[in-house]
């Protein structure tokens, strides 16, 4: 289960991997030029929010996103292991194929790599170790961490979150059922 608090959620920026469609798992690949120009600017736009902290995946790309935030918000900044990309093992640096696909659904693992399942429980539990920090806080990660969210909060699997948006998610209440993903939460009328 998710921990039902609201919470705010960011992918880290652009790196030229991202661009070519690289897979990076594990391998730290820092922001580009572009990724530090959307950090900043994210980041500054995000001054003043009520965040009382910031986790992030210790992965270059998503520190150096982190610290940014940290800049601008003041809260302290902590890194979590287990909200790390998914390690793909021998398939890390390589193109996107249909290998992922068949990762994803369990018929091929890599040498070396986490089950898919394994990886959403892992990304699970470090997501649910931010969110029992008073909040609310920011978590700074990866794309393939944010699947475990959309599974547990029920969000569409078909979205796939762009770089260095910042987005905000409110738990079921007496008045929604469900979760409530804010994309882009400066717009709040961008509800999904």
């Amino acid at each position: 289960m998710l921990t039902e608090t609201p919470f705010y959620f960011v992918r880290h920026g652009e790196t030229d991997w991202n661009r070519i469609n690289r897979t990076q798992g594990h391998i730290d690949i820092p922001l580009s030029d572009v990724g530090r120009d959307q950090a900043r600017i994210a980041s500054a736009a995000f001054a003043g929010a009520a965040i009382t902290a910031i986790y992030s995946s210790p992965l270059a790309r998503a520190l150096q996103t982190a610290e940014f935030f940290q800049s601008v918000l003041g809260c302290p900044l902590h890194r979590n292991n287990d909200l790390m990309e998914v390690n793909l093992g021998a398939r890390q640096g390589t193109s996107m194929g249909p290998w992922y696909g068949d990762w994803k659904a369990g018929k091929e693992l890599p040498d070396g790599a986490e089950s898919y399942w394994g990886f959403i429980g892992r990304a699970l539990r470090g997501i649910n170790q931010a969110l029992g920090h008073p909040g609310p806080v920011l978590i700074v990660a990866h794309g393939v961490v944010y699947r475990a969210i959309k599974q547990y909060a029920g969000l569409d699997p078909k979205f796939s979150l762009p770089n260095c948006v910042v987005v905000r998610h409110d738990p079921p209440d007496a008045f929604n059922s469900d979760w409530r993903m804010v994309l882009d939460c400066l717009a709040p009328q961008t509800q999904i």
